[in-house]
């Protein structure tokens, strides 16, 4: 199928006639954003908080690398059992409030924030953003980060599609 480009704009009609499949795909988009929203709400909510968690000076005590296999399938079209290595870096970090020290090992909400981890180094002095609620309750990185939208992105992509047919 070919995309039909006229006066500068790009028509979708080849690739998503009003059909029943096209309306599948939306409503699949739409219910993996909503569902996936649903589940990450908590997070969501303590990363738009943290935003506004009062701070307190801390360290980072440790800084290792996380090694594993895990099993999964060929992505070759044959569906073939395979494996694949995959590495994380991860910090802990210290930190004393009332004269009571705390650990943590979470960067931020987003639940890739080991990426930003490679960052720190053993033994430097970091900013800890925490609950005041729940002082165990800690980030590096507070707030909503773009990693964290993948979800909403995909629904609305799958709405505006909808919409569109």
């Amino acid at each position: 199928m070919n995309l039909i480009a006229t006066a500068g704009l790009l028509h979708l009609e080849p690739l998503l006639a009003a059909t029943a499949g096209g309306y599948a795909v939306c409503f699949w988009a739409i219910s993996i954003g909503v569902l996936s929203t649903y589940w990450s709400r908590n997070e969501l909510r303590l990363a738009w908080r943290s935003r506004r968690w009062p701070t307190v000076p801390g360290h980072v005590v440790e800084k290792r690398v996380l090694k594993g296999i895990c099993a999964t399938i060929a992505s070759d079209g044959t569906s073939a059992p395979t494996t694949r290595k995959w590495r994380e870096i991860e910090i802990v970090y210290t930190y004393k409030l009332d004269g009571v020290a705390y650990t943590s090992n979470r960067l931020d909400f987003s639940g890739y924030g080991w990426w930003g981890s490679k960052f720190y180094k053993d033994g430097e002095r970091v900013v800890v953003h925490y609950d005041p609620l729940s002082p165990s309750m800690a980030v590096l990185r507070p707030g909503i980060h773009l990693d964290m939208l993948w979800a909403q992105v995909i629904a609305v992509a799958g709405i505006a599609v909808a919409l569109y047919l």
